[in-house]
């Protein structure tokens, strides 16, 4: 067995164009295989794509798109950017954005719920009340 099989995930797959190559394909593999600790429900199965695209009058852009299935659904994103890695991180972000927020309101891997910010009036009413006092 290969050192980089002991990390590659059989849960996703990636097709890429034939520019970008295997090196950029394992990098894509590679980012999307930490989705894990965002989703409030098992992956399933992650499906991503890469590719150029002509853009008249600025050059190629680069186009990654990824569908993560979910036991309660999918989740589908796609992010355009100059170079594969720009792409690619883009697309983290919104994917890791979109699980996060069907996460259900209590984390019972922490066994507690999330930590919420208080309010702007909130803190205000806060910092003005007689525990401060006038010193």
């Amino acid at each position: 067995m290969r050192s980089r099989d002991r990390w590659e995930d059989p849960r996703i797959s990636v097709a890429c164009a034939k520019e970008i190559g295997r090196a950029g394909a394992a990098h894509v593999a590679d980012r999307l295989s930490g989705l894990d600790r965002y989703a409030g429900s098992p992956i399933l199965r992650v499906h991503a794509t890469a590719g150029h695209r002509r853009v008249d009058g600025y050059g190629r852009l680069v186009r990654a798109e990824a569908v993560v299935d979910l036991e309660d659904g999918a989740v589908r994103a796609g992010a355009e950017a100059d170079s594969l890695y720009a792409a690619v991180d883009k697309l983290h972000d919104l994917l890791r954005g979109r699980l996060a927020s069907r996460r259900p309101a209590e984390d019972p891997a922490r066994g507690r719920a999330p930590a919420r910010r208080m309010p702007g009036s909130a803190r205000r009413r806060r910092r003005n009340s007689l525990l401060d006092g006038p010193w």
